[in-house]
């Protein structure tokens, strides 16, 4: 766990990202679609913000993209269903992306700037499965509600992710050479 974690600092600190005010927990359940609105930029509403915090913006955006996988409304053990083919593709990337950068960049400028987010998104969204194995493991010990913390999946994941983060990791320092 400390080499991963070493690893994913090091490719982190070789990521710019702006530490911006995030929700940290960008999932499906806490993003509402509110009806009778007019004005798109009021029909969603942000909820639950418990985990928020200052933060690297990538967290967010890599968490936004991560919980493309999950479904937390299956009703059975462990109440929910991840399935990884649903992590969003490059052009599901894109149009995120685009659609935040038409807030504050002029359209000349965007496309300078997506192919560095969507790195700083995806490395960050390694970040994101760090945080959210570890606050399982600890849900896991002391949380009375039941549901599947410590799941077999959550094994994979985290050897997939170390897998990612030394294939990135090497990628990042060859680039630099």
């Amino acid at each position: 766990m400390c080499r991963l974690s070493l690893s994913l600092r090091s490719l982190l600190a070789a990521t710019p990202s702006p530490v911006v005010f995030c929700h940290n927990d960008v999932q499906e359940g806490n993003i509402l679609m509110l009806d009778g609105r007019e004005n798109s930029s009021d029909k969603l509403m942000l909820i639950d913000f418990e985990y928020s915090s200052y933060n690297y913006r990538g967290f967010d955006f890599g968490n936004h993209f991560c919980e493309w996988i999950y479904d937390y409304t299956y009703d059975q053990w462990p109440f929910y269903k991840a399935k990884v083919e649903n992590y969003p593709n490059r052009q599901q990337q894109l149009h995120f992306i685009r659609h935040y950068l038409s807030e504050r960049v002029a359209p000349a400028d965007q496309a300078r700037i997506e192919e560095d987010m969507i790195t700083e998104a995806n490395r960050f969204a390694l970040a994101s499965h760090f945080l959210w194995g570890l606050w399982s493991i600890i849900q896991a010990n002391i949380s009375k509600i039941e549901f599947g913390y410590m799941v077999n999946w959550k094994k994979k994941l985290y050897h997939n992710t170390h897998k990612q983060i030394i294939n990135l990791t090497i990628s990042h320092f060859l680039i630099l050479l």
